[in-house]
């Protein structure tokens, strides 16, 4: 005979986190001109682009793939570019 399934959904690492996390407030096309006209919310959008802007191109980190809940690095890397900017290095990922 089936059984019902539970109507609880299981969550993962990843969900929890999300979940933790405090709701802010996140620019979109829909509401980009109204959100930088904001001078808080401008040096805030400058504050976050600093942060990324430090880890990619040159600064660009190298990601480990993750097996058994280790971190691996294989002999062969590639190098992820932006599709709008195949200039402009995102990061450094495993082969494998």
């Amino acid at each position: 005979m089936p059984t019902a399934k539970s109507s609880t959904k299981r969550t993962t690492s990843r969900t929890r986190r999300q979940a933790r996390r405090p709701t802010t407030f996140q620019i979109t096309y829909a509401n980009l001109s109204s959100a930088l006209s904001d001078p808080d919310m401008l040096a805030r959008f400058d504050k976050a682009f600093a942060k990324v802007r430090a880890n990619v191109g040159e600064h660009a980190r190298t990601y480990p793939m993750l097996i058994g809940g280790a971190e691996r690095f294989a002999d062969v890397q590639f190098a992820k570019t932006t599709p709008i900017n195949t200039g402009l290095t995102i990061g450094y990922f495993q082969k494998g």
